[in-house]
């Protein structure tokens, strides 16, 4: 797996990163990153009824838009966000938020994970995770003058492969113990 110590703090750039390396890349990779103060939405919620428009404006706070499903998160300095980008023949998405309560663990600090995949801190939640999948497998197809592969989506097949992206997001200014 790639380790990516993602510098960057604007979200768009940050979003766009986790898109590309799931749909584009083959290679498992691991991203850590944060952004300037911004509202994350899922992919099928509405602006008009998640987000104060008139607030995040005149507070400078950006607003963007994820290609996976989930609820409106706020994004700033105090929040870590790691991404697990994998390509695995079943995904399991308990081991990624297993591996981060491990590392809060590690750190001291007592965590525990509940069945909707978040994670608390003294009966705090601190973390969401939006799991997403993305079903492919290779097809050869014949060209005009020779024969290529293309990763094509497909539903169903004997030899299904999961490019999983798993992004847990972690509030530091949640966690006393840092």
């Amino acid at each position: 797996m790639f380790y990516i110590d993602n510098r960057c703090t604007d979200v768009y750039f940050n979003l766009a990163a986790e898109e590309y390396l799931l749909k584009k890349k083959k290679d498992n990779f691991f991203m850590m990153w944060q952004s300037a103060p911004s509202v994350v939405i899922g992919k099928h919620q509405s602006v008009r009824k998640e987000v104060d428009e008139k607030y995040i404006h005149e507070n400078n706070i950006l607003l963007a838009r994820r290609f996976s499903g989930g609820g409106a998160v706020y994004h700033d300095e105090g929040n870590l966000n790691l991404s697990f980008m994998e390509t695995v023949e079943r995904p399991d998405f308990e081991y990624y938020l297993q591996q981060t309560v491990d590392f809060l663990e590690s750190l001291g600090i007592v965590a525990y994970t509940d069945k909707r995949m978040g994670i608390y801190v003294d009966d705090r939640k601190v973390s969401g995770s939006a799991p997403i999948c993305k079903r492919w497998m290779p097809h050869c197809v014949e060209g005009a003058t020779e024969r290529t592969c293309c990763p094509v989506r497909v539903c169903c097949g004997p030899f299904l492969r999961y490019a999983v992206r798993w992004r847990i997001s972690v509030s530091i200014c949640c966690l006393p113990y840092l």
